[in-house]
């Protein structure tokens, strides 16, 4: 499965049918924890058959599934705080923009008016 096609969010539902798909069980003691996981993020049906793919031994796939969704959310918060960041960045350059235009401005008007006393 290509991750870039948008395909919706996963459901507990959908996960346990994946689960079925992959892993061949019905139930296991991780379920509880991985559905809570996936009804409190965004995560893919690709996303989640790519780490339910990754072994054999259920055990294994689900923790390395736990593990991912929760390093997205570590790297969700990251790259919220480095938009903010960025976002902040750039209205800085702009209000510094803005002032050496108005600067700029500034010293062309008192160029002319300079210029008009002159003619005057």
């Amino acid at each position: 499965m290509d991750v870039h096609i948008y395909m919706g969010h996963c459901t507990p539902a959908a996960f346990k049918k994946l689960a079925s798909t992959y892993l061949g069980i019905k139930e296991h003691v991780l379920f509880k924890c991985v559905e809570d996981l996936i009804q409190s993020r965004v995560i893919t049906p690709a996303e989640v058959a790519q780490h339910l793919m990754k072994c054999d031994n259920p055990q294994v796939a689900l923790q390395s599934l736990i593990e991912f969704i929760n390093m997205k959310e570590t790297t969700e918060m990251m790259d919220n705080g480095a938009k903010k960041e960025d976002e902040e960045e750039v209205i800085k350059e702009e209000v510094v923009k803005c002032r050496t235009g108005s600067m700029k401005q500034d010293v062309k008007q008192s160029k002319i008016l300079t210029t008009s006393i002159y003619l005057t």
